[in-house]
């Protein structure tokens, strides 16, 4: 009997402190201030509405509903490109706020009420206040299509393909800008088609892009690509275009016939570069001198040539054979008459040389076209313009200012000979 006595008064006192509680949460819920509704700036949105300041800040006004409970409210607004923050205390719903132009911003509104410290936050929206007005639109990025990047080509003619966009619709044209050097920087030709067919080399690798331009003058530049034409393609076919040129063999007394159109010019210091060189019956000839076995010199001239046009190199090279020398040629774009005692603008094309390993192909005697004599150990270097053929293209940063090029043949011993001496004749630079 007193155990059930017992167990009845647990089970009062259980019931007492239930009812206690639950009339506390029910206390703290309706002293607690109601969530508000947000209604502008509208959430993910442009606000073009409120007044204009200036071409930097116009006033917006932040409208939300009222909270049930509520005393006062703070409205929160983030400007989240330069993540700072305003803070407004008010007591209605509806606040005018100066605001940056052109800047992305997030809101919300914390309720308060004066009774107690507890407090609600509603919801956070975003939104952009607009800027001024844009009237020209910068055209999108061009997309490149075809060739497929950094993809080996085995076939000509190459077709270089994109696409573009432009808000305003007011694309004018655009420029190819193709080159054999990273980046490009030769701007080869325009058109107001999505494609173009250029001029190439086989055996080379090709950067380019492609500048959009509008009618407004606005420019946009695609990202950089590239291709590789196969050494094995026939360079006569990669080569659609026409070349302006009237001049058949641009290279001027390319026969050595003396007619005062070549420059001679030693180089290094004079002391140590004793030459022999001169014009011989119709040839010109690289010489020792006696008891020397140090010099370097280069003949020179210089040639108008057009950019992006397909052009062939050759010249005619003979010897007995040689020791520690060189013959090499250059396409530069700097004076000879420099001031330095070097000339290497452009770097070398293509040599013959007497050293070793790789550069090995001037050791016995040779007569012929210096590619044929090349093959023989001297590779034609990888930063050349030429490729296996002969070929060449000239983009408008290998040009002088004057829109020309230094043909220079550079020749040269270091403690060695030229035998009975490297004669070249027949230097050719021809328009295909």
């Amino acid at each position: 009997m007193k155990k059930s006595i017992y167990i009845f008064y647990i089970l009062i006192i259980l019931l007492n402190y239930s009812c206690s509680k639950d009339n506390a949460d029910q206390k703290n819920i309706d002293e607690s201030p109601g969530i508000v509704t947000l209604i502008f700036p509208e959430n993910n949105t442009e606000c073009n509405e409120g007044t204009v300041i200036s071409d930097t800040q116009s006033e917006v006004t932040f409208r939300w509903n009222p909270s049930k409970n509520a005393d006062s409210y703070v409205l929160e607004i983030n400007n989240l490109d330069s993540n700072t923050t305003q803070n407004i205390n008010t007591s209605v719903t509806e606040e005018k706020v100066v605001l940056e132009r052109g800047a992305n911003y997030s809101w919300k509104v914390i309720s308060k009420l004066n009774s107690t410290s507890l407090t609600t936050y509603s919801s956070t929206w975003r939104f952009f206040n607009a800027s001024i007005p844009i009237k020209s639109h910068v055209p999108d990025q061009a997309l490149i299509l075809k060739p497929i990047p950094n993809s080996t080509l085995d076939f000509c003619p190459v077709t270089l393909e994109w696409t573009s966009n432009d808000k305003d619709n007011d694309i004018s044209f655009h420029e190819i800008v193709l080159d054999l050097n990273y980046p490009p920087t030769a701007i080869i030709g325009s058109t107001n088609d999505n494609s173009f067919q250029p001029n190439l080399l086989s055996g080379k690798t090709y950067y380019w892009q492609i500048i959009t331009i509008d009618s407004d003058g606005n420019k946009s530049s695609s990202e950089i690509s590239s291709f590789i034409i196969d050494s094995s393609v026939d360079s006569s076919i990669c080569s659609p275009g026409v070349s302006s040129s009237t001049i058949t063999d641009l290279v001027k007394d390319g026969s050595m016939d003396n007619t005062g159109d070549w420059k001679l010019r030693q180089l290094w210091t004079a002391s140590d570069n004793s030459v022999n060189h001169g014009f011989v019956d119709g040839e010109y000839a690289f010489r020792s001198a006696d008891g020397v076995r140090y010099s370097n010199a280069i003949l020179w001239q210089e040639i108008n040539v057009e950019h992006g046009v397909v052009y062939s190199f050759n010249m005619n090279v003979r010897s007995s054979g040689t020791s520690n020398s060189w013959l090499e040629v250059y396409f530069g774009s700097q004076d000879v008459n420099n001031g330095s005692d070097e000339y290497t603008d452009g770097g070398v094309q293509i040599f013959v040389k007497s050293f070793g390993d790789n550069e090995n192909c001037g050791v016995n005697s040779y007569d012929g076209s210096i590619f044929d004599v090349a093959k023989n150990g001297c590779p034609i270097p990888s930063e050349s313009l030429l490729n296996q053929d002969g070929k060449v293209v000239f983009s408008s940063s290998d040009l002088t200012s004057n829109g020309t090029i230094i043909l220079g043949i550079k020749a040269g011993n270091y403690d060695g000979t030229f035998g009975s001496g490297i004669f070249i004749d027949d230097v050719s630079l021809i328009a295909d």
